[in-house]
């Protein structure tokens, strides 16, 4: 196999690999989040709580017809298609995104589990099963929190990555004027070879002419 098709193969398969992860970071979000929400649906009345041995939490058992947080009631339409679309943009643009940083990974994985978490009780129920409950935040579940630290973690990759922009810039184009100086001192040096080279030619053809005249023409 040609040393370049070794290496496309090669970068193939670790884009593959590097997709298989976020699945399976994915996988383990909705699986945390539809088993919590399974032992909440049938263990607990609706909009019951249940007092938890830390006090700054609790259980309590509300049916969420908005978004995270408790955020536009009675939207489902609008927020089974706004599911749809981030899940399509993290797939479509997750080369772009995890270039960013491995935080971008984890951010994009976390991401797309939280949206899919969600979007199964919008499809099954038309409604969120929310029950973790700080007392004074709206009602929420682990799918709201994944989505909450993978739009952090993103927004923190985005803003390191704008920072080492300008450095990098400033790499390129010291390195773009030291390519260009070598590439003129290579001219300059070709030219004044050439101009060597044409006036030994020039001297070669005029003793070539001078030695086919007669003496009485020199």
């Amino acid at each position: 196999m040609p040393k370049g098709e070794g290496r496309f193969f090669l970068g193939r398969a670790c884009a593959f690999l590097t997709r298989i992860n976020l699945f399976i970071i994915a996988i383990l979000v909705i699986a945390a989040d539809f088993y919590t929400k399974y032992l909440v649906y049938t263990r607990m009345a609706l909009h019951e709580t249940i007092e938890l041995p830390v006090k700054f939490i609790q259980l309590t058992y509300v049916q969420n017809f908005g978004g995270a947080f408790g955020i536009f009631q009675h939207q489902k339409l609008f927020f089974i298609i706004a599911a749809f679309v981030a899940v399509t943009c993290v797939l479509y643009f997750f080369e772009d995104i995890k270039e960013l940083g491995k935080l971008s990974f984890v951010s994009a994985s976390l991401i797309f589990g939280g949206a899919i978490g969600n979007l199964i009780d919008r499809i099954r129920f038309g409604y969120v099963v929310d029950f973790l409950d700080l007392r004074w935040w709206p009602v929420f579940n682990v799918a709201d929190i994944a989505l909450t630290v993978g739009v952090a973690l993103l927004f923190i990759e985005v803003i390191r990555f704008g920072q080492n922009i300008p450095a990098e810039v400033e790499a390129e184009v010291a390195q773009s004027d030291k390519v260009e100086e070598q590439v003129s001192a290579e001219e300059v040096e070709e030219e004044r070879d050439t101009c060597v080279k044409d006036s030994a030619t020039s001297e070669e053809i005029a003793e070539a002419i001078e030695s086919k005249l007669p003496p009485s023409q020199i």
